[in-house]
């Protein structure tokens, strides 16, 4: 996260974010959201609006991209 911020007084948003999002890292987006059911359940709506902004913004390949919107919609699921 302070590699973001620090990124972000030298490049736009797009450009400055990092992270399993950006690289499509399905396991640890999936170890983030068990986490946060588990500990936080009301951080899992705001992690999800993140990763429907990168799942629009950034171009990632058709698999990952489909595996993530699934597990978008599984945890979006757990949220009622």
């Amino acid at each position: 996260m302070e590699s973001t911020i620090q990124n972000l007084s030298h490049h736009s948003p797009a450009e400055a974010l990092t992270g399993p999002m950006v690289r499509g890292d399905v396991n640890t987006i999936r170890k983030h959201l068990e986490f946060l059911k588990e500990k936080l359940p009301e951080g899992i709506p705001p992690y999800l609006a993140l990763l429907d902004s990168v799942l629009e913004r950034f171009p990632l390949p058709g698999e990952i991209k489909e595996q993530l919107l699934k597990l978008s919609h599984e945890y979006r699921n757990t949220e009622r």
